[in-house]
């Protein structure tokens, strides 16, 4: 997938390529993942699944 964004204050549009990963289920096909591009910040690299993970472990609290 090619994502272009542009807004006033940029001379020229940053663009860049994240690669998606469909799965198909009882909805039809979904998307299971994105591989991000990477490259210069403020593009992620790494996948949307290992990102959520990260979040979701950071935001569960301690067992006691």
């Amino acid at each position: 997938m090619e994502l272009i964004f542009s807004d006033a204050k940029l001379q020229s549009p940053a663009k860049w390529t994240d690669r998606l990963t469909l799965t198909r289920d009882a909805r039809g096909w979904v998307i299971d993942n994105i591989q991000y591009a990477g490259g210069n910040p403020p593009l992620r690299s790494g996948t949307l699944q290992d990102l959520l993970r990260k979040v979701l472990k950071r935001d569960t609290p301690a067992l006691q």
